[in-house]
């Protein structure tokens, strides 16, 4: 059997840091960040010739580290001996094939300890050590006889530290941890002592009671309402420490774009960043919320937004991105998938599901779902939140929004909450808390350095679509449809040498396009689009092309003579298309088809638009009447 020719895609998750001290690769230049301007634009250092230049963000690129040459390329790592960072860069490449997917193959845990001359044991335990905890920094190893929770340093140095933190850092003037940290190198160095780093102080920091250091700090109201008349609240220290995602439908009926009558309301799955109350991403579709509808909301999170504003033509700022430390969410199937799950622990994202029956876990993001209703009334078609609501109103004879004229509203929506004063954080919009996080203000010091950028948006977001395993056949693959393509040829019959079993290969699929699945190829550790063998169906979704296969086995008609399933997809579209004057449920069904067949996705957005020279500067923007306003939100814990 003959197929076509598929060109892979490389496996790349890394990201592009844009920490102080940090490299990056500019149009074939090479600089050292020495500091943050804005959320467009970072100071760089040429590491040749030592000039200074203002970097657009948006255009920078990882560098190799064979490029990291000049005179102006030193850096300090003070805090780690050369031995221990090289033998975490040994242990990091032993499980690195394993963190680049192999981890889910079986039996590759095994061989990886065989070929690396270390047990089976230690390799589970580097991983484990990656994954749940600083990454590479955790795979430093301790030194002989620590054990953790047992202090490193001195007892006369954690008395320096515990005193320091209690003169410092437990006071209204709110210092930061690298203040603390300053001031305990002072005091050491005055007596002779070797200074502790910054980790070592902020890790005692972090021991202190989260109650003690709010009202130390001036928050007793904020400790009041936290740990007192909510103890089962969930909080979070710093942007991007945890993020809320939940589905809910809009309360506002739309119309399809070619007869112009009502097809029901869109899905809205929305992601909050707890932290700050920023809305970090989004995600809209006619369809009922699924794992798609999660893994397209939670990359649209990670990706930087300009791109996005552009196609949808909303003038703003946006500059909400990075891979969230954990993902917080309620007990639906849909955030329970396993391969939804594998794919946060492969690119280390912790999954944190609410504990039944405590509402408290979820407010944030179930206050913004309820208040967004107040958006929602003052559009034509709005449907209320209840019956009461609503009255005597026909929301389907007053609908006159479409699918892509809601997205657009609703962007802009999301714009201006951001913008919008947030109860929950002293007043503050969730913008200015975001940017005081980074940046600092009059009042606060930075807490955090603007966080990666993923390097490769595509192999993210394949990373995050359903996957399977599966045997490769003389006829392909089959996934619910049949699917070929040459890269699939070495694979045909393959088997196990070990197991002498058929060999089951890694596959992922978007499944609203049924045209094509992504094989995971591991031995050139690339992604390769395999085609479906009797296509193409523009517009179709693998449920669709399922449903007329069922039609096609009712009429006792072969499954494998695809000829027949293409002419039933073709009766199953005409029908729709002759029903969709009078039927709701056939014009949502040929407008969702019509969606699906853009194959926009956050992706694609990001990586296919024309590149631009920088992010967008932030437009001035008319402020309207408060429909998206968070008073019923009360406050909570989160302070620097």
């Amino acid at each position: 059997m003959k197929g076509v020719e598929t060109e892979g895609h490389d496996l790349n998750r890394n990201s592009i840091s844009l920490q102080i001290g940090e490299f990056v690769c500019h149009r074939q230049l090479t600089y050292r960040l020495t500091a943050t301007v804005g959320f467009s634009h970072i100071v760089g250092v040429d590491v040749v010739i030592g000039t200074s230049k203002l970097l657009p963000i948006a255009e920078l690129k990882r560098v190799k580290p064979d490029r990291v040459k000049g005179p102006y390329a030193n850096y300090s790592l003070d805090d780690i001996a050369d031995e221990l960072w090289a033998e975490a860069e040994r242990r990091m490449a032993i499980i690195q094939p394993l963190l680049q997917g192999k981890m889910f193959e079986s039996g590759a845990v095994e061989t990886r300890a065989r070929e690396s001359g270390v047990s089976k044991a230690t390799v589970y335990r580097w991983l484990s050590a990656y994954i749940e905890g600083d990454q590479f920094l955790s795979l430093m190893p301790r030194k002989r006889g620590w054990r953790k929770g047992t202090p490193r340093v001195s007892e006369e140095i954690e008395r320096i530290i515990r005193n320091t933190i209690a003169r410092e850092y437990l006071t209204t003037e709110r210092k930061s941890q690298k203040d603390v940290h300053a001031k305990v190198v002072a005091i050491c160095e005055a007596q002779g002592l070797k200074p502790p780093s910054i980790p070592t102080v902020s890790e005692r920091i972090k021991m202190l009671p989260r109650k003690q250091v709010l009202k130390a700090r001036g928050y007793s109201d904020i400790a009041r309402d936290t740990y007192e008349a909510e103890p089962g609240s969930f909080s979070a220290d710093y942007p991007l420490h945890r993020i809320q995602i939940d589905h809910t439908p809009a309360d506002v009926i739309i119309v399809d774009d070619e007869y112009r009558m009502p097809i029901g309301r869109p899905h809205v799955s929305l992601a909050i960043d707890m932290y700050t109350r920023m809305i970090v991403g989004y995600f809209i579709s006619l369809d009922a919320p699924s794992a798609v509808s999660v893994a397209m909301c939670l990359v649209h999170a990670m990706l930087p937004k300009h791109k996005w504003l552009n196609l949808h033509g909303v003038e703003g700022e946006w500059n909400a991105w990075g891979k969230p430390y954990e993902v917080h969410t309620d007990n639906g199937p849909d955030f329970k998938k396993e391969s939804l799950i594998k794919s946060c622990i492969l690119h280390g994202i912790e999954r944190e599901f609410r504990p039944r029956e405590t509402p408290t876990w979820g407010g944030q993001i179930e206050r913004l779902m309820n208040t967004k209703a107040r958006a929602f009334a003052t559009l034509p078609g709005a449907t209320g939140r209840n019956v009461d609501e609503r009255g005597d109103v026909d929301s389907d004879k007053e609908a006159v929004v479409s699918f892509a004229a809601f997205e657009k509203w609703f962007l802009a929506q999301v714009i201006k909450y951001n913008n919008q004063p947030h109860s929950g954080i002293e007043f503050m919009p969730p913008k200015e808390k975001w940017n005081e996080a980074f940046f600092g203000s009059s009042l606060r010091k930075p807490i955090c350095g603007l966080p990666p950028i993923p390097e490769d948006p595509i192999t993210l977001e394949l990373d995050f679509l359903p996957s399977t395993s599966r045997t490769v056949q003389t006829y392909g693959v089959e996934w619910d449809a049949f699917y070929y393509a040459e890269v699939l040829r070495p694979w045909v019959g393959h088997q196990d040498p070990k197991t002498k079993k058929a060999t089951r290969l890694f596959f992922r699929r978007d499944p609203r396009d049924v045209n094509c699945i992504w094989f995971f190829e591991p031995r050139a550790k690339k992604y390769y689009r395999i085609p479906i063998t009797t296509g193409p169906f523009p517009g179709v979704s693998v449920a669709s092309y399922v449903k007329a296969k069922r039609k096609v086995k009712e009429h006792g008609l072969s499954l494998v003579d695809d000829v027949q399933i293409k002419k039933m997809l073709n009766v199953m579209r005409g029908v729709v298309e002759e029903e969709a004057g009078k039927s709701k449920a056939a014009r949502r069904l040929k407008q969702s088809n019509k969606n699906k067949a853009k194959g926009t996705t956050p992706a694609k957005v990001y990586v296919d638009s024309p590149p631009a020279n920088q992010v967008p500067e932030p437009a001035a923007e008319s402020v309207e009447a408060d429909t998206w306003g968070d008073d019923e939100v009360g406050l909570y814990g989160g302070v620097s």
